[in-house]
């Protein structure tokens, strides 16, 4: 049996104190749904140095990962954004069926890509 889980975090702070706090970094994230997991894509921008994209979505459709089966994210980068915020994962692996995407990065590091066919 496979479960998803969709943790939703909210509070409230003053305008001053959500200027200069810096966004948490993101947790590990698992997910089998491929909607999901497609919507999730959609929020996510990589910039800074190697890999980049505006939209993870885009990016995975474009190496063709239309009915992604699996997605695990995890780390802290700084250039990575979810939703507009910076700190969204570092890397992520990204299954359709026998097919992986890879995409790995982190503070001060150059982001590379990936993709392996498993047997």
């Amino acid at each position: 049996m496979k479960h998803d889980t969709l943790i939703v975090v909210t509070g409230r702070m003053n305008k001053s104190e959500a200027a200069s706090t810096p966004p948490a970094p993101m947790e590990k994230i698992s997910l089998a749904n491929s909607d999901q997991i497609l919507e999730l894509l959609s929020h996510v921008a990589l910039r800074g140095k190697g890999f980049v994209t505006e939209s993870l979505l885009d990016a995975a459709l474009d190496f063709g990962f239309t009915e992604p089966t699996q997605l695990t994210a995890d780390g802290t980068d700084p250039d990575a954004y979810y939703n507009g915020r910076p700190n969204a994962w570092a890397n992520y692996h990204l299954r359709e069926w026998k097919r992986v995407l890879m995409i790995y990065g982190g503070s001060g590091k150059v982001r590379r890509y990936q993709i392996t066919e498993t047997p």
